[in-house]
């Protein structure tokens, strides 16, 4: 028996199924086509033989089977099975008991997708003394029958049904989506973020006031941009979908603002610098000193932002509840800041210098300084320092190197280099909060203190007491018993809170070192606790723990970032 090569496969591409041979043209009174399946009346039953895959992803579904069971009139159907009997690759089954074959029209069948977006039909053979459906009849049945109603191709019906090309699937409507609506958003119109673009290569320099915004009374701080409620859609059996309403939000409260009357526009009530703090936009005054800060300014505790045009001396306090934003050079003076802190040149520490912020810090160079950040730290250039960094650390501009001290971070270090300095070694630690780390130093330094005075106090009560002892004495020795037994309980709270805090330490930070260029011989690198120590050069690489251990693997800095 000849075989047809032109018999379409899986999903049309070719692939035929020749574990069942396919009958002849002389087979069939009919016109000659290719059938995906036919049945076959036998003195034991019915039985239905696949010439098509059956597989998973098949265009040949038992939907389509069971249907052509009922329009060819087979009758008392046993098709429970069937779709498990396709599915497992079987090529021919009993569906029905012994019966006369009967004869029938063609039809068609049409199939959607589970969410009703996409409407295929495929036409059907008559029996040999059967008729074709006309292509009026086809649409009428699709559109009756099948309930297509909605993004119906019609011309697309008419041609397959005039073409009788029989079970191939060809699409024939189309819904209409739902589209969701647009959540309402804010437009800030004041820099809620000290650096937008945290790739930028540079650090800005102090004249393009790139950090802060400055505003006046009834300037626009925030717009409402309304929400909309989207688009319903539509399904081809004409269900309409509902869109999803965009939701509304509110503007922001605050302090040194006020509201538009219609809702939609927050302005500043004052002069001054906002900023987001949570929720709420604070309006906060500034204090500006034109020169330097020196023992003829003294020093500064401001409730507010704190502007300084010129250097900080030596031995100077800066203290403000906003942002310090500092024009010159800083030397082994202190500087807090509630919020950022941003030195457009640096510190030059001597030992003694210290830099403290609520928010993140950005200086171009920290030398022999010590450093803490809630945030992150942006800078240049850092020589034997010590820096805890809540936040992440980039290293920005033509050095990016880190040279000596030691600096810790949460999750992320990004530098150029890792350099040594002459009998110091570069420490660089990442993993659970820095200042848990401090947390647990300090914690242990009291414990190691109250044992201390435990053990004095024991030895004051363990001297025996003699028979002429005082009424004094002995309620002072009443006294020490009591604060014995106050500091055995001390101890013990002091021990739960320690492992408690080691327990919050050991947990995976997934922290990375991201080193663009050389790392230098003899560097420590910690991550979440586990350590190691560069025994040679290395260049380009990232390090992060896997399996216990430190690994070293190409640059990743750079897919991070994007």
């Amino acid at each position: 028996m000849a075989e047809n090569k032109n018999r379409p496969g899986l999903f049309g591409l070719g692939k035929k199924n020749t574990a069942a041979q396919e009958p002849s043209p002389k087979e069939n009174s009919r016109p000659y086509f290719v059938p995906w399946y036919d049945f076959s009346f036998e003195p034991d039953g019915v039985y239905v033989r696949f010439y098509y895959s059956t597989a998973i992803g098949s265009s040949l579904k038992s939907d389509l089977v069971r249907y052509d069971i009922s329009r060819r009139g087979i009758e008392d159907a046993e098709t429970s099975e069937l779709h498990m009997q396709m599915l497992s690759g079987e090529m021919r089954c009993r569906v029905a008991p012994t019966q006369a074959e009967k004869p029938y029209d063609g039809g068609v069948y049409v199939s959607t997708t589970r969410d009703e977006m996409t409407a295929s039909m495929q036409l059907l053979p008559p029996s040999p003394t059967g008729r074709s459906l006309t292509p009026e009849e086809v649409l009428a049945s699709i559109r009756e029958q099948f309930g297509i109603t909605y993004g119906l191709d019609e011309a697309a019906v008419l041609k397959t049904a005039e073409s009788g090309l029989f079970f191939e699937p060809v699409v024939i409507a189309h819904g209409k989506p739902a589209v969701a609506g647009t959540d309402a958003k804010l437009r800030y119109y004041f820099k809620t973020f000290l650096i937008e673009n945290s790739n930028r290569a540079e650090l800005p320099p102090y004249n393009e006031k790139e950090f802060f915004s400055i505003t006046h009374a009834g300037d626009m701080l925030v717009e409402k941009l309304p929400h909309n409620d989207g688009v319903a859609g539509i399904t081809v059996r004409g269900m309409s979908l509902p869109a999803v309403e965009g939701r509304d939000c509110r503007l922001p409260e605050g302090s040194g603002v006020t509201v538009s009357p219609d809702g939609k526009y927050l302005y500043a009530a004052m002069d001054g610098r906002p900023y987001l703090k949570g929720n709420r936009i604070v309006m906060s005054d500034v204090l500006t000193v034109e020169g330097n800060v020196d023992l003829s300014v003294g020093d500064i505790d401001f409730d507010g932002d704190v502007l300084i045009g010129g250097n900080i001396q030596s031995g100077m306090i800066v203290r403000a509840t906003g942002n310090i934003e500092i024009a010159g050079s800083v030397e082994a003076a202190a500087i807090d800041a509630g919020r950022n802190l941003v030195l457009y040149q640096g510190m030059q520490g001597g030992d003694t210098g210290a830099l403290r912020a609520g928010g993140d810090i950005f200086a171009r160079y920290i030398i022999r300084a010590s450093v803490e950040a809630d945030g992150n730290l942006y800078g240049d250039y850092i020589v034997s320092s010590q820096i805890s960094v809540m936040g992440t650390v980039r290293m920005m501009g033509s050095h990016a190197k880190i040279f000596g001290g030691m600096l810790r971070a949460s999750s992320r270090v990004w530098v150029s280099a890792i350099g040594a300095v002459s009998g110091e070694r570069t420490i660089i630690e990442i993993g659970s909060s820095p200042k848990l780390r401090k947390m647990l130093v300090e914690l242990e330094e009291k414990r190691a203190q109250t044992k201390a005075q435990l053990e004095k106090i024991d030895n004051l009560v363990r001297v025996p007491v003699p028979r002429t002892e005082t009424p004094e004495r002995l309620e002072m020795r009443k006294k020490l018993i009591i604060s014995r037994d106050m500091l055995v309980i001390s101890i013990d709270e002091i021990a739960r809170d320690i492992e408690n805090l080691k327990a919050e330490i050991k947990k995976r930070s997934d922290g990375k070192l991201h080193v663009r260029g050389e790392v230098a011989a003899d560097v420590k690198i910690s991550i979440d606790g586990i350590a190691m120590v560069t025994r040679t050069r290395a260049f380009s690489v990232t390090y992060k723990c896997r399996d216990g251990m430190i690994v070293a693997s190409s640059y990743e800095g750079d897919i991070e970032e994007s």
